[in-house]
C-alpha cells in the first residue's frame, strides 16, 4: 500500500502468537501448549484479520511492528517473512520500521537463520529470565544458561545486533549473588538493549498455585527492591540509558515498539486476545485461538465495522478523564517523565493545574519532584511507583 500522498498518523501493530512448546508456571498470558494443529488454521486467519483492517490503516504509518506472544519462534521464520510481507502490502510501512519478534533461546536451532536474516525481522526479544540452570527449572524453561548464552552468540555472528534480553528479578529463593551473575552475564553478551522485571505471581498460574499450598516460598520483597538498585548502578556503568522504569537501552536503540505505548499513541493488535487503542477506543480480540479462527473463517471483507460487531470484547471509548490518568500513569514509567508542554498539546489542559493535590502530597512524600518542563519520579518514587500510579487510577 502507498499513501504518500497523504499526511498519514503514525500507528504501531502488534501481532500475537498464542503457540507455546510449554507454558512457563509464572506465566499468565494468552498462551496455550499442544495445539500445534491449528497453525495453520491460525496464520490464515491472522492474515484475514490484517487484511479487513486495510481500509482503516489507510490513514496511518505503521512505524513498528512486534510479533508476541505467546512464543513467535513457534513458527517459521519463512512464515514470519511471508506475514511482514503482507503487512508491507497491505499498510504504509515506513521503510524504517522497528520490526520485533519475540523469541525463546530453545527455538533458534530450528529456525532457518537464512529465513531469518531475509524475513525482514530488524529486533529480536529473547526471554531469557535467568542464566543460573535451578532458577530456569523453577521457572520451566526448557534450556541451560550456557544454551542460552551461546544461542545469543549464534545470532549475532550472523548479524543481528539489535537484541533485547528479558531478564527477572525477585525470583523465588533468589539470591543478591544469581542476581548479580545473571545479570553480568547479560552485560558481557553486549546486547542493544535490556527488560528487567521484577517476578510477578499471577493468580490462576502454577506458581501461585505451589505457593499457596505451601510447596515454595513467597519472593522476597525486600530483596527485590535491592536487585533492582543494584541493575541501576551496574547497567548505568554499563552505558545503558535507564528510559523506562524497568527498560534500559545503549544509546538509539529505545524501543519504538513499547514507548508507543507510554506515549499513549495509537496501536493495533491483531490475533488472538490481542489489545488496540485505536480513536480513543480501547478493545481487545477474543481470547480462544479456535473461537478466533472460527470468527475470522466466517468474516465478510466489508470493512472494520464487523470486526467491532463480530470479534470485539471488552470494547469501550476511553472518558477523558481516564485518558488524562493514563497519562499521567504511562508518562511516569518513563525515567524523563511527563513533558509538561506535550500533555498541554494533547490534551490541552495542564497537569500541575489538574493534579495538584497529588502531584504536591507525592512531592513532599519524596516521590515526585518538578521542573518548568517535567514531572518525574524520583529515585524513591520509582522504587515505588505502583503506590504513586494508585494516586492516578
Amino acid at each position: 500500500m502507498s499513501n504518500k500522498c497523504k499526511s498519514l498518523s503514525p500507528i504501531s501493530l502488534y501481532v500475537h502468537i498464542p503457540f507455546c512448546k510449554k507454558k512457563c508456571n509464572f506465566c499468565d498470558f494468552n498462551a496455550y501448549e499442544g495445539i500445534e494443529e491449528m497453525v495453520d488454521d491460525y496464520e490464515r486467519a491472522i492474515i484475514k484479520e490484517l487484511q479487513l483492517w486495510s481500509p482503516t490503516l489507510e490513514s496511518k504509518e505503521v512505524i513498528s511492528i512486534f510479533i508476541g506472544g505467546g512464543t513467535p519462534s513457534r513458527i517459521p521464520a519463512a512464515n514470519l517473512k511471508n506475514l511482514i510481507k503482507i503487512i508491507e502490502e497491505s499498510t504504509n510501512l515506513n521503510k524504517s520500521a522497528e520490526i520485533t519478534a519475540e523469541i525463546n533461546p530453545d527455538d533458534i536451532p530450528d529456525w532457518d537463520i537464512n529465513d531469518l536474516q531475509n524475513s525482514g525481522i530488524n529486533r529480536l526479544s529473547i526471554g531469557i529470565q535467568s542464566f543460573i540452570d535451578t532458577e530456569l527449572d523453577l521457572l520451566d524453561r526448557q534450556y541451560t544458561g550456557t544454551f542460552a548464552e551461546n544461542q545469543i552468540q549464534y545470532l549475532q555472528s550472523h548479524g543481528f545486533k539489535n537484541i533485547n534480553l528479558d531478564l527477572m528479578f525477585g525470583l523465588v529463593n533468589h539470591t543478591m549473588g544469581n542476581w548479580k551473575h545473571s545479570l553480568s552475564k547479560a552485560i558481557d553478551l553486549e546486547p542493544a538493549h535490556l527488560s528487567c522485571y521484577s517476578l510477578g505471581v499471577e493468580e490462576g498460574t502454577l506458581l501461585n498455585y505451589r505457593i499457596e499450598k505451601g510447596e515454595l516460598p513467597h519472593p522476597d520483597d525486600d530483596l527485590a527492591a535491592e536487585q533492582y538498585e543494584y541493575s541501576i548502578k551496574e547497567l548505568q556503568n554499563a552505558n545503558f540509558i535507564h528510559y523506562e522504569i524497568s527498560n534500559w537501552a545503549k544509546n538509539g536503540h529505545q524501543s519504538v515498539h513499547n514507548s508507543a505505548y507510554w506515549d499513549m499513541s495509537e496501536y493495533l493488535g491483531i490475533g488472538a486476545g490481542a489489545h488496540s487503542f485505536l480513536s480513543n477506543k480501547r478493545f481487545s480480540n477474543v481470547k480462544n485461538p479456535r473461537e478466533y479462527i472460527n470468527i475470522m473463517n466466517d468474516m465478510q471483507a466489508n470493512g472494520n465495522q464487523e470486526i467491532k460487531m463480530k470479534q470485539v470484547v471488552d470494547g469501550q471509548d476511553v472518558s477523558k478523564n481516564d485518558l488524562l490518568n493514563d497519562s499521567m500513569i504511562f508518562g511516569l514509567r518513563m525515567i524523563e517523565g511527563i513533558n509538561i508542554e506535550n500533555f498541554k498539546i494533547q490534551h490541552n489542559k495542564d497537569p500541575r493545574i489538574i493534579y495538584k493535590n497529588i502531584i504536591e502530597k507525592n512531592k513532599l512524600n519524596g516521590l515526585l519532584t518538578e521542573t518548568d518542563s517535567h514531572i518525574k519520579l524520583t529515585k524513591k518514587g520509582i522504587l515505588l511507583s505502583n503506590e504513586v500510579f494508585q494516586n492516578f487510577i
